[in-house]
């Protein structure tokens, strides 16, 4: 019995230790296999992470980003207004290049008189290029005006002119450059019932290139437009200095409001000032432009009627100016190329 009970109990011995040993087995696979599978999550974790970064950075690069673009119409700026300083390069064209190549022919032999009477020749014919070089002439938006060695413009600056005042000032530096010593030049704005001169305004300073950039300058520093509109202290300073032509551009030229001034008291303002001479002229031209909106009124072409003249009086309207300004803006692009 005591031999069965000892079979027993090493028996159940052995099979606890086979339990411990298998236990232990187990534990130590584990600790093998744990670290292994730790790695492999960390470098599966890693590479996921790294292709999921790549795909953002592609996907930023191939992404068209839209720019914005924001403008703030209550506080406009001007531009400056850009004077050429040297002339143009003129490349010929592919057909004067064929014409400088082309045989010259011989032209037709001179034929000896028959007669000695004097042969009449033609008169000498003007050019609209000899005409336009002379000078003494100005032109102003489509105006223009001849023997104009004193020229003063006279322009609107009341707050109705904040979005096209820069377009203004724009041609206004062009008709400036046109001029030439001996010719002078003034420049008068107009707002409310005040006159805004240009420094040096009686003198009148001759049209170099210095006193034309200054006067730019001084108009984009200084010139902000505001109120309402009314010429008549404008014009009377801009007579006071006897100018051979006066440009006068304005959108409404009366004005409205408090600053109104009657069309009737305009005119014969006007006239008391620059009144018909001895010899049936004005001492001064006064060319007109009304500017965008046509003035039911007509006083600005009534103003031309009696004192422009020849090519007295332009309208230029809101079509007419868009195409002027985008013809300047191409000007300005070739330019720049």
């Amino acid at each position: 019995m005591s031999e069965a009970l000892c079979d027993e109990t090493s028996t159940a011995a052995l099979d606890d230790v086979e339990t411990t040993l298998g236990e232990l087995r187990r534990e130590a696979k584990m600790r093998q296999t744990l670290p292994w599978l730790f790695s492999a999550l960390v470098h599966g974790f890693v590479l996921l992470a790294g292709f999921w970064m790549t795909f953002l950075v592609i996907q930023d690069q191939d992404e068209v980003r839209p720019v914005s673009v924001r403008s703030d119409f209550e506080a406009l700026t001007f531009a400056p207004v850009r004077l050429p300083t040297e002339s143009l390069e003129v490349t010929p064209s592919a057909s004067a290049s064929l014409m400088s190549q082309a045989p010259i022919l011989p032209g037709p032999q001179p034929v000896e008189p028959t007669s000695t009477a004097p042969v009449a020749l033609a008169s000498p014919v003007l050019t609209s290029q000899s005409i336009t070089d002379r000078p003494d002439t100005a032109s102003f938006f489509g105006v223009s005006g001849s023997d104009a060695r004193r020229v003063v413009y006279c322009i609107d600056a009341s707050g109705s002119m904040i979005r096209s005042l820069p377009m203004v000032l724009e041609h206004l530096g062009q008709s400036m450059d046109q001029l030439k010593p001996p010719q002078r030049f003034s420049v008068v704005f107009f707002q409310d019932n005040e006159a805004v001169p240009m420094p040096k305004f009686a003198s009148m300073p001759l049209a170099t290139l210095d006193h034309k950039r200054a006067v730019i300058r001084w108009m984009h520093q200084d010139i902000v437009p505001l109120g309402r509109s009314n010429p008549l202290r404008a014009l009377e300073l801009a007579l006071s200095v006897n100018p051979d032509v006066i440009f006068l551009l304005s959108e409404n030229i009366t004005g409205a409001g408090p600053f109104e001034i009657e069309a009737d008291r305009l005119l014969a303002a006007l006239e008391d000032q620059n009144p018909i001479q001895s010899d049936g002229t004005r001492a001064t031209a006064i060319k007109c432009i009304q500017f965008l909106e046509e003035d039911v009124l007509g006083v600005l072409r009534k103003i031309a009627d009696a004192h422009g003249g020849p090519n007295g009086y332009n309208f230029v309207e809101r079509d007419g100016a868009g195409r002027l300004q985008a013809r300047q803006d191409g000007t300005d692009k070739e330019q720049g190329d």
